[in-house]
């Protein structure tokens, strides 16, 4: 598991466990970009994030402020491999999130309208 600095607690994990220091390259999505974006979606559209509470919920997250998130990998080699760059490997995990917009129904065949909040869902 990956814990930030500020995650931990007496320098252990939050469980309680020894934690190790690794430092490696790797590819990062630029998560902290997208706070004021999400923020205004939740705003214009309530009923995007259901039931209210939970909706609440993310925007008191997202107005703390996003991390951008690790995306890939060198230390190992399962994943799938990034293009053009052949040491990294990208979480499996990342892939699998598409497939959740698929398995919704949503068109992701055209990246242009599902970057801009225009795929439908079935």
């Amino acid at each position: 598991a990956f814990y930030a600095e500020g995650e931990l607690v007496d320098g252990k994990a939050p469980t309680g466990a020894e934690v190790s220091w690794v430092a490696e390259p790797s590819y990062f999505f630029k998560l902290s970009a997208f706070g004021d974006r999400l923020l205004e979606l939740y705003r214009d559209h309530p009923d995007f994030i259901m039931p209210a509470a939970r909706r609440n919920e993310m925007s008191r997250f997202v107005e703390g402020g996003l991390q951008d998130l690790s995306i890939s990998r060198t230390a190992f080699s399962w994943g799938i491999p990034v293009p053009g760059d052949e040491e990294h490997v990208i979480y499996v995990w990342l892939d699998a999130l598409t497939n959740y917009l698929t398995a919704c129904g949503y068109d992701v065949s055209d990246l242009g309208k599902l970057r801009a909040g225009e795929a439908k869902g079935s």
